[in-house]
């Protein structure tokens, strides 16, 4: 059983494709760069053993490599149907590809702009964003939020730096908390 669902944007998972595609087809001019042992398919047993789907986020671009980008050999093939069926039931349970629309609001603001924002505007640009999450998915919210452009506001430059600022990760669980208390929408009959 999968311990942790990652989200990503739309965008987010076509460059992932993109990048893996490019390295398949360039294979020769780059080499194993990313996947050393890709001609060597992985068996179930295999997967299970190295714990992936515990393991999911690390072993991201690797499942999506072997589901989605990866065509074995015709002599392969009868190896790998277990495999693949394994690889695409884990990223059926561990992966959500959510609408690029839903990151839109927080990409557009400025840090002057979030720095100038009340709880209130704030929980409007997260909103869309954090109703695709559950209460106790805080921690994997930050990780799949990623470095964006408002966090310049706390002179936090790229990614390196987003999760381990105390003023950041508390204003965003303050918009996180507010939202998350938040009544649920009525169901659309």
């Amino acid at each position: 059983m999968t311990t942790e669902i990652i989200r990503m944007t739309q965008s987010r998972y076509r460059q992932i494709l993109e990048t893996e595609q490019y390295m398949e087809e360039n294979r020769d001019d780059t080499g194993d760069i990313l996947f050393p042992e890709r001609s060597s398919y992985p068996t179930a047993d295999m997967i299970r053993e190295n714990d992936v789907e515990e393991r999911a986020r690390e072993f991201l671009p690797w499942l999506i490599y072997y589901r989605d980008v990866y065509r074995p050999a015709e002599e392969e093939m009868e190896g790998c149907c277990e495999s693949r069926q394994y690889i695409d039931r884990i990223l059926r349970d561990a992966l959500d590809v959510i609408p690029d629309e839903a990151m839109a609001p927080i990409d557009s603001v400025s840090p002057k702009k979030w720095g100038n924002m009340d709880l209130k505007r704030r929980c409007g640009v997260f909103r869309e964003l954090v109703s695709y999450y559950s209460w106790r998915e805080y921690d994997g919210f930050l990780r799949d939020l990623g470095w964006r452009r408002f966090m310049a506001h706390y002179r936090i430059k790229d990614r390196s730096g987003y999760t381990g600022c105390e003023k950041l990760t508390g204003d965003l669980l303050e918009v996180w908390e507010k939202l998350q208390a938040e009544p649920f929408p009525p169901l659309i009959s």
